[in-house]
């Protein structure tokens, strides 16, 4: 707002909304990568999944190469029926999300999203918080989310770990091929 004497003026703001949508991006994310790379090739790839999921959008893919990831992803975007929001392991990547030796409890937020993918992750050494509920992948509202060949080494010398998904409130959603050991 713009005081002018005693009345306020407002500003005119004007945007537009391209003719078409974007298209689908791939873009990666590896252990040496850099965030303030492009990210949309493997030389070229950003460091965090956190990153990532706060650039993508419908349709967009993103490609984890191997190594150890101690983050938490915040999911920012959504998908949709026919271009879903994705995080996959690289072809041939082991991917591994921690808990950093159990100080962080959840690898994975997605709140209130639909039409987003997480495939063949492997996870280990996450906090159980039993009080609060929390789990190492997360999904409450939205629709249609799918966790897929996802591996959940559970297993501690001592102590309990989290548990593995938890979901509330989120129909259609689809939990397909994972192995969970405990949790």
């Amino acid at each position: 707002l713009q005081a002018t004497g005693d009345a306020a003026q407002s500003e005119t703001i004007t945007f537009t909304t391209p003719a078409t949508a974007t298209p689908p991006r791939t873009f990666h994310v590896a252990p040496d990568g850099d965030d303030t790379r492009a990210g949309l090739a493997r030389d070229s790839a950003w460091r965090t999944v956190n990153h990532a999921a706060a650039q993508v959008v419908a349709g967009d893919t993103v490609l984890v190469h191997s190594g150890t990831y101690e983050e938490t992803i915040t999911v920012r975007g959504t998908g949709s029926a026919d271009a879903p929001l994705t995080f996959r392991t690289a072809p041939g990547a082991v991917v591994w999300l921690t808990g950093s030796d159990r100080l962080r409890s959840t690898a994975f937020l997605i709140k209130e999203k639909s039409h987003v993918v997480v495939d063949g992750f492997h996870f280990r050494d996450f906090l159980s918080e039993e009080s609060s509920h929390k789990s190492v992948v997360v999904i409450i509202g939205g629709s249609h989310n799918t966790v897929r060949r996802c591996f959940y080494d559970g297993r501690v010398l001592s102590g309990y770990m989290n548990v593995f998904l938890g979901m509330n409130d989120s129909p259609d959603a689809l939990v397909e091929n994972c192995v969970m050991i405990l949790g």
